[in-house]
């Protein structure tokens, strides 16, 4: 991610897929806001495995760099930047993260 994406005038676009449906997710600024703060300390480690972004459960991208966007895989507990050529990126230092994101889009 870009230092772009951390901005606080930077919106995020959050869409939940459903096969091949996309449906936008509206949330407030605030939970715009936590939901950057949570990947600001985010530690990743790159994993041999490919993921099809359709299989993820939502896609999150900065409004101002389209190319600041991600996969979120729930049940595999991974992120997917497609610039990355679909490579999967295990979490390392929160094991809830998925779990906190959810909650900020419900």
């Amino acid at each position: 991610m870009t230092e772009e994406f951390f901005r606080s005038e930077t919106s995020l676009s959050i869409e939940k897929i459903n096969n091949l449906t996309f449906t936008e997710i509206n949330i407030s600024e605030k939970n715009q806001t936590e939901i950057k703060e949570l990947f600001k300390e985010l530690k990743l480690k790159r994993t041999d495995d490919s993921y099809s972004p359709l299989d993820a459960k939502y896609r999150i991208v900065s409004t101002s760099n389209p190319d600041d966007q991600m996969y979120i895989f729930v049940g595999e507990n991974r992120i997917v930047f497609p610039h990355k050529i679909n490579a999967g990126y295990s979490i390392n230092n929160n094991d809830e993260l998925i779990e906190e994101i959810e909650k900020l889009l419900n």
